[in-house]
């Protein structure tokens, strides 16, 4: 919002998060004086991870700084970090099998699956 008789310009600066993580500035709406430059950093909660910024931000850069010339939006997302798992027989060994007991996200036509942190897989 413009200032005026002597009143300087403030710019606000809403933050919000998709997924789990924090920022800081924490999230929320900031006022700050035109020209400042506010750096912004996210951090991720266990087992996820930052995937960027989005609105009036953009890419991938951590901490990012942004220059408060207008009025500003921005988002952090995080995403879940999931690790791959593939099991196998060897033939060699004789004879036997694997089976998924419980498989969080089941994949082609073999034992592939997806397992977020923390999270067992029973085989």
């Amino acid at each position: 919002m413009a200032g005026c008789g002597g009143f300087s310009t403030t710019y606000s600066l809403d933050i919000s998060i998709t997924g789990q993580g924090t920022t800081a500035p924490a999230p929320g709406a900031h006022q700050y004086a035109k020209d400042t430059v506010v750096s912004l950093a996210a951090i991720p909660a266990e087992g996820w991870a930052f995937a960027g910024w989005t609105g009036d931000a953009a890419g991938t850069a951590n901490p990012l700084d942004l220059a408060m010339n207008g009025d500003k939006s921005v988002t952090a997302t995080f995403v879940q970090l999931e690790y791959a798992l593939t099991t196998s027989v060897e033939p060699e060994a004789g004879a036997g099998s694997v089976a998924a007991a419980l498989v969080l996200v089941a994949r082609g036509q073999g034992h592939d699956a997806l397992a977020r942190r923390g999270r067992s897989l029973l085989l």
